[in-house]
């Protein structure tokens, strides 16, 4: 039992310096985006260049360090080596004549192709023990620092052996029938935001972590995943916070303590302070402003063209006064797209099975697979 005991201790630390350096990269990948002066002229955009060779080493280090503890065979680390060598030799060969600080910083450390992330999505989902070799490769993919970030937190904070190996002091469902976990070690204030949680508050899988000085958590389907890093160390409690997805950029803007200077397609970060006594209403207000994918706004079509253009009005008339029948009823988009929890959130479902309609509309012969397809994502 006591050897239970102090590896569980053991991996609540390897845990909290995880989840510290996730945060520290994440601001530094921030500060590192180019301002307008970076740009000015040949030798600004040395400088800039010179910056971010000069960052890797460090985020080299921050990563490697994030990790150790995890146990974790050599081939994770010389991966991690690997990567970040081809990173400083493309930066070494950049042409500062022709270059743009903002491409630069998308290409080597902000970007993340909406392929890496269907995979990792794919590989690294709900909360289920993983592959060692699927890390490793997935780092070997990735193509980007936000990339390999966004790989190494989807495998540690989605792994269930390594949150089960820590401490699970509490856990409830909201009546979305997704699971509010309390991690880590017993604190006031930790226990007072679990009790408190609010079942009616619109969230996904929602983790707490809870430290001597510090409460972290990870609220999923509000800004995809939003990140919050709680300083209790204090009367005034500190809180900032990551949103990674914009899904509307006016409600980011609004909300407490938002760096508007950090807001770009990337994420956006801010702060708030809060005294301990009002720490849960302002934080479960705070939660309920970061917008969801229902949130983002309408896309509108612009210049449409006009493919009748050589046809009488009478003709376009009588073609739209016949149209043809909706494929779905009106009712169940709104249904779809309006209804919250589990059963309102089906835009990848939808995706899924466009995409498959695609390919059964140009091979017949695939009907068979895209049938049993269907059937799995309608479980």
């Amino acid at each position: 039992m006591q050897k239970n005991n102090l590896t569980e201790q053991k991996n609540l630390e390897t845990l909290k310096n995880f989840i510290k350096t996730d945060l520290s990269i994440k601001n530094d990948l921030l500060e590192l985006a180019p301002n307008k002066t970076d740009n000015f002229d040949e030798s600004s955009k040395i400088n800039y260049i010179d910056k971010l060779y000069k960052s890797l080493k460090d985020l080299e280090f921050d990563f490697k360090s994030s990790l150790k503890g995890f146990n974790f065979d050599d081939k994770i680390n010389e991966s991690l080596t690997e990567f970040f060598n081809k990173e400083k030799e493309k930066l070494a060969i950049s042409n500062y004549n022709n270059i743009n600080c903002n491409e630069i910083y998308q290409n080597n450390f902000s970007d993340m192709s909406k392929t890496f992330i269907e995979d990792v999505k794919k590989t690294f989902v709900g909360y289920t023990s993983f592959n060692e070799n699927d890390l490793n490769t997935s780092i070997k993919e990735a193509k980007t620092i936000n990339e390999l970030l966004h790989t190494c937190h989807s495998y540690i904070m989605n792994n269930q052996s390594i949150l089960s190996s820590i401490t699970k002091i509490s856990e409830k469902q909201n009546q979305f029938k997704y699971p509010i976990s309390l991690y880590g070690e017993q604190t006031k204030a930790a226990e007072e935001l679990f009790n408190n949680f609010p079942m009616d508050l619109d969230v996904g899988w929602t983790d707490i972590i809870s430290l001597e000085d510090q409460i972290f958590m990870m609220v999923r389907d509000r800004g995809h995943a939003l990140t919050i890093d709680i300083d209790t160390s204090k009367n005034d409690y500190l809180v900032k916070y990551f949103v990674p997805k914009l899904c509307n950029e006016e409600m980011i803007k609004a909300l407490p303590g938002i760096n508007k200077d950090n807001i770009s397609q990337n994420g956006a970060s801010g702060y708030f302070q809060c005294k301990n006594t009002e720490f849960t209403n302002k934080l479960f207000s705070f939660i309920e402003k970061v917008p969801t994918d229902n949130d983002m706004p309408p896309i509108h079509i612009k210049n449409i063209p006009n493919f009748n253009k050589n046809k009488s009005n009478d003709t376009n008339k009588n073609e739209f006064s016949n149209p043809e029948p909706l494929l779905f009823s009106i009712d169940d988009v709104k249904e779809m797209t309006t209804e919250k929890g589990k059963q309102g959130r089906k835009f990848e479902k939808i995706l899924n099975l466009l995409s498959k309609f695609k390919i059964f509309s140009k091979d017949k012969n695939n009907t068979k697979e895209i049938d049993q397809e269907v059937t799995k994502y309608d479980k």
